[in-house]
């Protein structure tokens, strides 16, 4: 009776260990991964077409994780099936933006490659499980750089710019307050003394800072002449260049603007009936070449004159 009782006892106990078992398990709650959001100190470089994302998984959820790494688009909310880095423990094979970086819960690096100058994206990390794919939340990068239809000057300006036949142009008037070596071009000069000034200056039509906004600033042809006007890979354009401007009937897509010009004795003038632009080309004593259009009429094309080095005119640029 005694053995009886002890068997059964034996038995009870080991139903109860079974189902404490059971129900141990069913606690177990099974998700898929946990991911935790970059800051902004986990935003590594960023260039025009790179960025370096330091990234992080919290919880495996209910299983192991598979895959991990991060997932960017142009649009809110990227998923692994836009574009996305993938990591893998081990390595394997390299695929377009793919790199490899380990499994499982830990701290891994993503570089983003194949990106666009200029361009906003948003970026989740992700990680993988048998379960799903689980994300972070939403961050946002930017690249540097510029877009190929643009281009910057040294006090970062950046101007539209137009193809023209074979000729890139730019479409709006030169800004720049400094030449491509970063020193300072003179300004704000009276009317005397621009009239007797020999180096490099610039004006503002009439001295009105909205008139910077609109038409650019003017420049005398001593500040073409050091050959440090025009933005890094862009020349101020010979006569012959400009000449062809007009040859290839681009005098609309030009967005051409009636800024008039400081003559050499520091009067303006001509405001809304002329566009004149001076080329690094030089003319007789003291006079270089420039280039006339009319803003009224831009299909007459363009008209070359020599006038004084000491006038100011507007400056469009050309890509090398």
């Amino acid at each position: 009776m005694k053995n009886h009782t002890l068997k059964l006892l034996s038995i009870i106990l080991f139903s109860l260990s079974i189902f404490s078992c059971k129900k141990e398990t069913k606690n177990v709650t099974e998700t898929v991964p946990v991911l935790v959001t970059p800051s902004n100190t986990d935003v590594g470089s960023i260039t025009d077409s790179t960025a370096t994302i330091n990234a992080s998984v919290s919880s495996e959820g209910g299983a192991t994780i598979t895959a991990k790494g991060v997932c960017w688009s142009t649009s809110h909310n990227p998923t692994i099936a836009d574009h996305k880095t993938t990591n893998r423990q081990g390595g394997g094979n390299t695929v377009t933006n793919k790199t490899d970086n380990g499994e499982g819960i830990s701290n891994f690096t993503a570089i983003l490659t194949g990106l666009s100058a200029q361009t906003t994206y948003y970026i989740r990390v992700y990680a993988t499980n048998s379960l799903g794919t689980g994300y972070s939340n939403e961050i946002t990068i930017t690249t540097t750089g510029v877009l190929d239809n643009t281009c910057i000057d040294i006090d970062g300006n950046v101007y539209q710019t137009v193809t023209i036949g074979t000729q890139v142009w730019m479409k709006e008037n030169l800004k720049t307050t400094r030449y491509n070596d970063g020193s300072a071009i003179a300004t704000n000069l009276n009317n005397a003394a621009w009239s007797t000034n020999t180096s490099g200056a610039y004006a503002i039509y009439n001295n009105d800072v909205a008139n910077n906004t609109t038409y650019g600033k003017l420049y005398n042809w001593y500040a073409v002449n050091t050959g440090k006007l025009a933005p890094a890979g862009w020349h101020v354009p010979t006569q012959t260049e400009s000449f062809y401007l007009a040859d290839s009937g681009g005098g609309g897509g030009f967005s051409l603007l009636a800024s008039g010009y400081r003559a050499d004795d520091g009067s303006f003038i001509q405001e809304s009936n002329f566009a004149i632009f001076w080329t690094q080309s030089t003319g007789g004593a003291g006079r270089a070449q420039n280039v006339t259009l009319s803003t009224t009429n831009p299909d007459d094309g363009s008209t070359s004159y020599e006038r004084s080095e000491a006038n100011g005119f507007s400056i469009r640029c050309i890509k090398n």
